[in-house]
């Protein structure tokens, strides 16, 4: 059937694509939406929601867009599109993640092809708290080429995949958008790195964790070897070599300490001048290690089926 309605989320942090309209799958594109909208749509928001927001959303061009078809006003269609956005645009953070807020407007088509908003979620009023290594990236031609090969599998395991998938990549979401302060963003993380590689049987002994992650990844590759601003000379910091002191920084946290002097004394440069402590890098490790871990076993799962 011809769609008659259209779910949209806003792309901030997007380089300028080249082959616009992307498609990933079926009825599912990545646009240029510069004359989809008009501004009286956004003059909608203005009840809703600050001035900032509102600027921030008339500033996008690019988006996520999905058409469908629907018979009735808001049901099960409009939640299936909405389920959907939602799991593609957490594939994307695991491609790459970003400083972008999730937000979504769904619209009727019409039949001059105008759009009439009838639904929108809007972007969290506290801003997204991403690691310093996180805060520059953008998304390119290349990630879009990975979304579409990580999406199938992906999509699998959100609908029919293990449940500590599922709960790991749920609390790999949480760190980004459930939590503002860098203690409770790392234990999300953490929680999400023990879910990934957990089972029926109850979680792994530490020795036995680490070992599996050094098994599912590798374990010298570089935290920082993707970091967008290349001049501010990074040390090289490998997985490998920070995952005993994630457990002992997890150990301190969840019994409430923060400040006690077994850190050793690495550093690095902030973007925004400074020095980063070694538990902050250690809070940018725990989201990468995580995030390498749920790309490699999404895929694998879905490969052996288990």
């Amino acid at each position: 059937m011809t769609p008659n309605k259209v779910t949209i989320v806003p792309l901030q942090a997007v380089e300028d694509l080249t082959g616009l309209p992307q498609p990933l799958m079926d009825n599912l594109w990545i646009e240029d939406c510069g004359e989809l909208l008009s501004p009286a749509h956004f003059s909608l928001w203005k009840e809703f929601l600050s001035t900032r927001d509102v600027e921030t959303l008339k500033s996008f061009r690019k988006a996520l867009v999905h058409r469908f078809h629907s018979d009735g006003h808001v049901g099960r269609e409009e939640a299936s599109s909405d389920h959907l956005v939602n799991d593609v645009f957490t594939a994307l953070r695991l491609i790459k993640p970003t400083r972008m807020r999730f937000s979504r407007f769904q619209c009727r088509i019409l039949e001059d092809g105008r759009l009439d908003l009838f639904s929108f979620t809007s972007p969290s009023e506290a801003p997204l708290q991403v690691p310093d290594s996180e805060a520059l990236n953008r998304i390119t031609d290349d990630d879009i080429y990975k979304l579409k090969r990580f999406l199938p599998p992906f999509l699998a395991m959100s609908k029919h995949g293990s449940s500590n998938l599922y709960r790991a990549t749920y609390y790999y979401s949480t760190g980004y958008v459930g939590a503002q302060d860098l203690a409770l963003q790392f234990i999300s993380w953490f929680m999400g790195i023990e879910a990934s590689l957990s089972s029926e049987d109850g979680p792994l002994r530490q020795t036995d964790l680490i070992q599996r992650i050094q098994d599912t990844i590798d374990p010298d590759q570089d935290i920082y070897a993707d970091y967008p601003v290349p001049y501010l000379h990074l040390p090289s910091v490998t997985v490998r070599q920070v995952l005993p002191d994630l457990f002992r920084l997890r150990n301190e946290l969840v019994h409430g300490g923060w400040t006690s002097q077994w850190i050793t004394g690495i550093t690095r440069p902030a973007i925004t001048g400074g020095e980063k402590s070694y538990r902050e890098i250690l809070a940018e490790a725990a989201p990468f290690i995580l995030r390498k871990l749920l790309v490699q076993l999404i895929e694998a799962y879905v490969e052996t089926g288990a």
